[in-house]
């Protein structure tokens, strides 16, 4: 999360957040604005984000360790958040 965090009162939030999912050195799959992705429509209602400019991933993942860096478009920084569940 990044802009939604405004309305949680969180000030120097994200202001446009990409995150990228890494087993090893390998990219496994990568988002900017969460609507851009290709399995969009799979991410459950109730988490979808609120904000366009959020990142947001759906992908099935094999138990195991990974990474996920988030970072700002445009060598931005500020506050995010990363939530994982498993649905």
């Amino acid at each position: 999360k990044g802009p939604s965090l405004l309305s949680a009162g969180v000030e120097g939030f994200l202001a446009d957040p990409k995150m990228i999912v890494l087993s090893g050195l390998a990219v496994l799959a990568e988002n900017d604005n969460w609507q851009d992705g290709t399995q969009k429509d799979q991410i459950p209602v109730f988490l979808r984000p609120n904000e366009d400019l959020e990142a947001a991933l759906f992908i099935e993942l094999p138990p195991g360790g990974y990474t996920v860096i988030v970072s700002g478009v445009g060598d931005t920084t500020g506050i995010g958040i990363v939530e994982v569940f498993e649905i």
